[in-house]
This record gives structure tokens, C-alpha cells and sequence, in this order.
């Protein structure tokens, strides 16, 4: 996909007073299963801990998405429980998983 968008990373929002952030992530379908967001995700824990000085970095991810609970390992990210009705949109509140890397 040379020269193509295939998706976004970043961080979506920091606690400064806490040293931490929570990155975020989206692939477009068709360029799943080649590695874009296992790069992308070790690429911001790095920068994120090096650069920024971040002590925490949280990730949260629905329940189901076992694709992204597979990236967040490879990348060293631990599972910490479920946060309750944390995510809401179309209308409802969703479960979502936290995990974080230190």
C-alpha cells in the first residue's frame, strides 16, 4: 500500500500532573494482519516512555476485539479488568477493557 493512508495512531489524552497517556489507534480493514498497528502501538510506547516521559500508558479496547488485545501484547501491555459502561456512542454504553504498559 505504497504511499497509502492505512489508518491513525496517537495519544488521545494525557494527564500531565500524573505522567500518563492513552493512545488510540484505527486500521483500515483492508490493511489488517500486516503489522501497521503492532508498529504503530510499539512506536508510541516508545516515544511515549523516551520523549515524553511518560510513566503510564493506558490503552482501552472493547470487549470482543481480539485483535487489538493480540497487539497491546506483543507490545508488552498488561491487562488490568473491565471498566463498566466506560464508552458510550449510537446511543450506549459499552464495556471496555483497560490495559496499560509501565
Amino acid at each position: 500500500m505504497d504511499g497509502l493512508i492505512v489508518g491513525t495512531a496517537g495519544f488521545n489524552s494525557f494527564a500531565t500532573w500524573a505522567n500518563r497517556g492513552v493512545l488510540g489507534y484505527d486500521i483500515l480493514r483492508a490493511s489488517w494482519n500486516c503489522g501497521y498497528a503492532t508498529e504503530a502501538v510499539n512506536g508510541l510506547v516508545t516515544w511515549g516512555h523516551a520523549t515524553l516521559g511518560l510513566h503510564r500508558i493506558e490503552a482501552l479496547v472493547m470487549l470482543g476485539n481480539d485483535a487489538s488485545v493480540a497487539v497491546l501484547a506483543k507490545a508488552g501491555f498488561v491487562r488490568e479488568g473491565v471498566l463498566r459502561g466506560y464508552g458510550r456512542w449510537k446511543g450506549a454504553y459499552h464495556d471496555l477493557q483497560m490495559f496499560s504498559h509501565i
